[in-house]
Formats: C-alpha cells, sequence, structure tokens
C-alpha cells in the first residue's frame, strides 16, 4: 500500500468515528483494528539479511473548515485510553475537552497533525509495535472565525496550539499568541504570547481548563498592547539602547566577582535589530521588541568564539555562527524575560501597557 492510500484510508477512517450520523460511526476499538490493519498493509516485509529496516508513515494534516467543532475532531483527542507502560499516577487529559474552552472564547479547530507512527520491520519479517493511532502525540491549532480566511501579509492574528498524548511522550502543552502573516505563501510567525505547560501526574480536568480560560482572558490585552506598542517610534538610538539589554538575556556569564555580566560571545546591539521582513522595517517599539526576540532565538548571524588551537595544529576560527534555541525551557526564560525588559523600557518611554490577566499554573501533588 503507498503513503497517499494510507493517508487516505486512515482519512476515511476519522470521517467513519466521527461521522454526524451517529448510526454510521464506527467504535474506537473499530477503529483501532482497521488503522492497524492498514498501517502493516503500509509497509512491506524485507526478507533480507542486514540490519532491521525502519520505515515510517506520516499521516497528512487535517485542515478544517469554517463549520468544523471540537466534536469533529479525531479520536485521539479523546484520550481515554492510555499507553499500557503508564503507571497509577499517569492522569490522561482531553484535548477535546480542553478545546472547547477555546469554543467558549470564540476559538475553533483549523489544523490538526499527528506524529509520525514509526515501525520496524525485522528481519524475521516480524514488525516492532507501531504509535496507537488513540494515544499518539498531537497538535491542535485554533483561530478565531474571522482569522481563517486567507490572510494579507503583515496581518495579525491569534492563534492557540495544543500538543498532548497519553502514550508517555508528550505533557501537554498549551500556548496562545499573536502570530504575524509574513509571505504571501500564508506562513505565519509568532510575535508574543503566553504558554503553560504540565506533565500527566495528578492533572485534574477542571484545573487544566482554568489554565485555558486564564491564557484567553489576556487576548484582548495581548491585541491591546501590540496596538500601543506600533504607535510609539523609536530613534536609533533608543532602539539600540533596548536590543543592549536585551542581550543579557540569553548572552550572559559570571565574573570572577560573582556578578552576573555579558558573555565575551555576545552579539553587538545591531546584529539583534536586523530586519528579516519587510514589514518589520518602520522604527516603532513594536518592531524592535519582535525582530530581538527573532534575533535572539533564532539566532544564525556572527558572534565572538574562543578561538584556540585543534587537535591537529590548525588555529580555529575566532568566530561562529549563533545557534537556534530549541529547548523550550531557555525559550520561556527568554520570552518571560523579554517582555518584563519591554514592560520596564515603555515605563521609561512614559508609555503605558495593559496589564495581562496571571496564567494559572495548577499545583500538583506527585504521590509517592
Amino acid at each position: 500500500m503507498s503513503t497517499s492510500a494510507f493517508d487516505t484510508g486512515m482519512a476515511d477512517l476519522f470521517a467513519l468515528v466521527t461521522h454526524k450520523d451517529k448510526s454510521k460511526r464506527i467504535t474506537q476499538e473499530e477503529f483501532r483494528a482497521r488503522a492497524t490493519t492498514l498501517q502493516q498493509a503500509s509497509i512491506p516485509v524485507r526478507a533480507v539479511k542486514g540490519p532491521a529496516v525502519s520505515q515510517s508513515t506520516r499521516p497528512q494534516p487535517l485542515v478544517f473548515d469554517e463549520s468544523t467543532t471540537v466534536d469533529n475532531l479525531p479520536p485521539a483527542t479523546d484520550q481515554t485510553i492510555v499507553s499500557h507502560h503508564a503507571s497509577s499516577l499517569y492522569t490522561p487529559v482531553s484535548t477535546r475537552e480542553i478545546a472547547r474552552v477555546g469554543e467558549g472564547f470564540g476559538f475553533f479547530p483549523v489544523r490538526y497533525s499527528e506524529q509520525a507512527r514509526n515501525e520496524r520491520t525485522l528481519l524475521d519479517g516480524s514488525k516492532s509495535r507501531p504509535r496507537d493511532p488513540l494515544t499518539t502525540p498531537h497538535m491542535l491549532t485554533l483561530r478565531r472565525r474571522q482569522d481563517v480566511a486567507r490572510l494579507a501579509v503583515g496581518q495579525t492574528i491569534v492563534q492557540a496550539l495544543i500538543t498532548n498524548s497519553s502514550d508517555l511522550s508528550t505533557p501537554l502543552s498549551i500556548s496562545l499568541g499573536l502570530y504575524e502573516c509574513v509571505c504571501t505563501n500564508q506562513a505565519i510567525s509568532q510575535r508574543s504570547g503566553f504558554a503553560v505547560r504540565m506533565r500527566h501526574v495528578g492533572l485534574v480536568l477542571d484545573d487544566v481548563k482554568l489554565s485555558m480560560e486564564s491564557l484567553f482572558s489576556n487576548v484582548d490585552t495581548m491585541l491591546s498592547q501590540s496596538e500601543v506598542l506600533k504607535a510609539v517610534t523609536l530613534t536609533r538610538p533608543q532602539a539600540l539602547e533596548f536590543a543592549t539589554r536585551a542581550i543579557p538575556l540569553r548572552w550572559s556569564e559570571t565574573a570572577d566577582n560573582g556578578d552576573l555580566v555579558v558573555s565575551r560571545h555576545a552579539p553587538r546591539a545591531e546584529q539583534l535589530l536586523s530586519v528579516r521582513y519587510s514589514q518589520q522595517g518602520d522604527p516603532t517599539l513594536y518592531n524592535a521588541y519582535q525582530n530581538v526576540q527573532r534575533n535572539i532565538l533564532d539566532g544564525g548571524f556572527v558572534v565572538p568564539s574562543n578561538g584556540g588551537v585543534r587537535k591537529n595544529g590548525a588555529p580555529k576560527s575566532d568566530s561562529r555562527i549563533a545557534k537556534k534555541i530549541v529547548g523550550l525551557k531557555q525559550v520561556v526564560a527568554i520570552n518571560t524575560g523579554l517582555d518584563a525588559l519591554l514592560a520596564d523600557y515603555a515605563t521609561d518611554l512614559g508609555v503605558s501597557l495593559p496589564e495581562p490577566a496571571r496564567v494559572y499554573e495548577p499545583n500538583y501533588t506527585v504521590l509517592s
């Protein structure tokens, strides 16, 4: 079976599970059985000598229209089945039920994607266990109805992302932020926002819903803040001052006296203000914030290095390319610090920003 045939078969199964006519719906057990049959048929057995052959089938993302509701989501969003490897402390939470909170704030599903289901064909022809389609890691994207239509370059929208699973591989993560259309092909880039991340231990659905509600209560505040920042024009020295203050958020080190100082590997302030998208070229505080944030997190520019000598005696370069930050903990720390810096700098300029509501984070009691 080809990959396209597998994708078509899985799409048909999703349609049967969420069919509007209840008499035509199939049960989760039947869905799992049919999905397993499709997976096995999609990967040929290779009876050859040598290392095991790894095959991967990546389901195509589902893109929804304006009539889609959370009731039409695939069965993995129910999270009613837990991996048999889970301990008694593991508590699954339904993505579907979390998304219902978004619907209450006017946010609806626009895109759903699952992690690739990996399956290994061994030398004896047997197959290792693939990901269970009912517990697989997945991501659900929510947007407001007015943000579903085709976007214009430079347009700002509000978008929520929920990532979840019940196979022990992925914590529950909920984020809400402002995104800007940066290209005519509808590519968007995050500009600011809030996020909360929770392990599946001691989770209570009502607490998760409170976190979701506190996130969505900041929508109007985020939009208001962006409008205020867009109205503030910076001189070049002011923009450089803002970028200079932001450098220690990523590039800092401890001096001999114990104080935190700017790292010798830090970039110049001008590098953090470099403009990638033409619509962010105007000298506003909003654009300075977005450019500094993107450059701190994405890197891609030349910074000083230690130099030195290689093992073969050749000299090392005294410069290197700053890498992209990928660790969630560091990304959150940088964004949190940058938001605080923005509020302080706006105050220095005499600008008052709307205060966001505190994001609710549940307290967990982990039993021994």
